[in-house]
């Protein structure tokens, strides 16, 4: 609980500053990946570099709640995926793992603060503040934060959506 309340005291006054996130994101797979072995870590990206203005600290706490997350709904022996595309004048950043699908009814209210739906099983001590967290760092980077099942292939995907300014052609 701590940890939210100070997240939503101190979030207006962090700094933004320019990050290539191409390399972020891979970095950021790589020390993942080093420190859970056991797990396949994916990144794939179709854009070869892009800067923009964003907290480092923040984006790679929010990381740090989803790939937990991930990790902990994931089905053992699949790859936890990270993919990062440009549609139109928005990044999406989707982290998807094959496992546990959401409840449809709650795939919105995940992101409630104090709202777990894991089972005892899943997770002995679980506050239920993680993907709020998350939910309010996507909103200082004025983006948005969705979960999306598919079913078809038995995975959850999380996908943060930030506008972006794409440079003018001359």
């Amino acid at each position: 609980m701590s940890e939210a309340s100070r997240l939503e005291q101190s979030i207006d006054s962090m700094d933004k500053e320019p990050i290539e996130l191409v390399d972020f994101l891979s970095r950021y797979i790589d020390s993942i990946q080093a420190a859970h072995n056991t797990i396949k870590f994916m990144f794939n990206s179709p854009i070869k570099s892009l800067t923009i203005e964003i907290s480092p600290e923040l984006m790679a706490q929010l990381f740090d709640k989803l790939v937990s997350n991930a990790i902990s709904f994931h089905k053992e022996g699949t790859p936890i995926k990270l993919s990062m595309t440009i549609e139109d004048e928005f990044l999406l950043i989707e982290l998807n793992n094959q496992g546990t699908l959401i409840d449809k009814d709650k795939l919105d209210s995940i992101f409630s603060s104090l709202t777990s739906y894991r089972t005892q099983k899943a997770q002995d001590a679980h506050l239920g503040i993680g993907l709020y967290i998350a939910r309010l760092i996507s909103q200082f980077h004025n983006g948005k934060l969705e979960a999306l099942n598919n079913e078809q292939h038995q995975s959850v995907s999380f996908i943060l959506t930030i506008p972006i300014k794409l440079p003018k052609p001359i």
